[in-house]
């Protein structure tokens, strides 16, 4: 589980280092055409210039509340996941007869916890697949981290060029909110409503 959560953060590095060195392209007008044509493209034979560097140009750096709030989107969606393993993994320590009323035929090798653990010592594969405690441990381990990595790297990536001294408290209170209501929602509705005693 370390590896797959280093392979993951050294990826995460790796694009945001490829995207801070690639360089920012535009086509610059040929202006050796008349004024009245230039911007206009007649044919596939118009001349659009050769590709220079430009600066970046920054965003405009008032606090757009409706684009902050789509960026929450992803995070929250991922923390619902998450809270619905969560609350699966909690259901199977805690409400295993409740499971068992819902799913009959589910195979108990793999999903009753108190039977499971011997999986990993019979059967060749890794501890997070041997079970349903594991594995549901494993995927909330890692949706929450990545609701945290979706969330926080936009954040980082601005902070310095993000106008107002309230605007990076503001997008972090969004995020925080969007994580928390999303696992809360996800956990609830899988323990404390679909595995209802």
């Amino acid at each position: 589980m370390k590896h797959l959560f280093t392979l993951f953060f050294l990826l995460c590095l790796l694009q945001l280092s490829i995207a801070q060195q690639a360089p920012n392209y535009q086509l610059v007008p040929n202006f050796n055409v008349p004024p009245i044509y230039q911007g206009i493209y007649l044919d596939k034979s118009f001349d659009k210039g050769p590709l220079v560097e430009r600066p970046y140009s920054y965003p405009d750096p008032t606090f757009n509340w409706k684009q902050e709030a789509k960026r929450t989107i992803a995070p929250a969606s991922l923390a619902f996941a998450s809270g619905i393993f969560g609350g699966l993994h909690e259901a199977l320590l805690w409400r295993k007869d409740v499971f068992f009323k819902r799913f009959p035929n589910a195979n108990r090798q793999y999903w009753d916890n108190s039977i499971s653990w011997e999986n990993k010592y019979w059967r060749r594969c890794p501890v997070q697949l041997s079970d349903a405690y594991h594995f549901t441990a494993s995927a909330h381990h890692m949706l929450l981290f990545s609701a945290g990595v979706t969330a926080t790297v936009p954040i980082a990536t601005q902070w310095k060029r993000s106008g107002k001294w309230w605007y990076p408290i503001a997008r972090i209170a969004m995020q925080s909110a969007a994580i928390s209501a999303g696992y809360y929602l996800g956990s609830e509705l899988t323990f404390s409503q679909f595995f209802k005693r």
